[in-house]
C-alpha cells in the first residue's frame, strides 16, 4: 500500500512538473494595417470632344425684375477638358413702369467663355466651372419709365458659371447652371437648364 501511494504521488508530481515546464503562450504578432490609397473623386476626362454647342432658355433677374430669353454657346477644346468659346443670346425685361408693354430693357450678350469640365470616375455626371467676360448690347433701363428709344449701347458683363452636366447619350447631355454675374454694374442672376451637344 505504501509503495502504491508513493507511485501515485510520483506520477502527480511528474505531471505537474511537465505542465509547468511548457513554453508560456505568446500573443501572435500584429501586422500593421495600411488602408488603400484613396484616389481623387474628380478626374479630367480622358475622352474630350473637340467642340461643344449648348442651347438653353434662360431667365434673368436684375433689380428684382424678372426677364426671359435664350442663350447659346459654342466652345472648342484645347486638348484637355478646358474649353474656350463664345456665348451669346437675347434677354429682355418688362417692368411695371412700362406703359406701352414694350420691353423695358433688352440685352444681347457677346461674351468670351472659359470652361473647365470634370468627370466623376465611371459616371455620367460632369461638374464644371466657368467664367464669361465681354460686352452686352443693351437698350433701355430698368429704373425709369419706357423711353421708347431703340438705340443700343455697350456695357461690360461678367459671369461666374458653376454647373453640372448629366449624360443622356455619348453626344448629348443635360446641363444645369446657376450663372451669376454683373451687367451695367447691376447684379444679374441668370439660371439655365438646357442641352449640350458634342461634336
Amino acid at each position: 500500500m505504501q509503495k502504491l501511494f508513493i507511485l501515485l504521488s510520483s506520477f502527480v508530481f511528474f505531471a505537474f512538473s511537465s505542465a509547468s515546464a511548457q513554453t508560456p503562450w505568446k500573443q501572435p504578432p500584429v501586422r500593421n494595417f495600411r488602408p488603400a490609397p484613396v484616389t481623387a473623386s474628380l478626374a479630367p476626362s480622358s475622352d474630350v470632344a473637340p467642340a461643344r454647342f449648348r442651347l438653353a432658355p434662360a431667365i434673368g433677374i436684375m433689380q428684382e425684375t424678372l426677364g426671359y430669353g435664350a442663350l447659346a454657346e459654342m466652345t472648342f477644346s484645347t486638348g484637355v477638358p478646358f474649353f474656350i468659346g463664345v456665348q451669346s443670346g437675347y434677354l429682355q425685361w418688362t417692368s411695371e413702369a412700362s406703359e406701352t408693354g414694350r420691353p423695358q430693357m433688352i440685352s444681347i450678350p457677346i461674351l468670351a467663355s472659359f470652361v473647365y469640365r470634370f468627370d466623376l470616375k465611371n459616371g455620367a455626371v460632369h461638374p464644371y466651372l466657368g467664367v464669361s467676360l465681354g460686352v452686352a448690347l443693351t437698350s433701355g433701363e430698368l429704373d425709369g419709365a419706357d423711353s421708347g428709344s431703340s438705340s443700343f449701347s455697350t456695357s461690360f458683363q461678367a459671369a461666374a458659371r458653376p454647373g453640372v452636366e448629366f449624360d443622356l447619350s455619348k453626344t448629348t447631355s443635360l446641363f444645369v447652371e446657376p450663372q451669376v454675374g454683373f451687367l451695367k454694374s447691376q447684379f444679374l442672376f441668370n439660371p439655365q437648364v438646357g442641352l449640350a451637344f458634342s461634336f
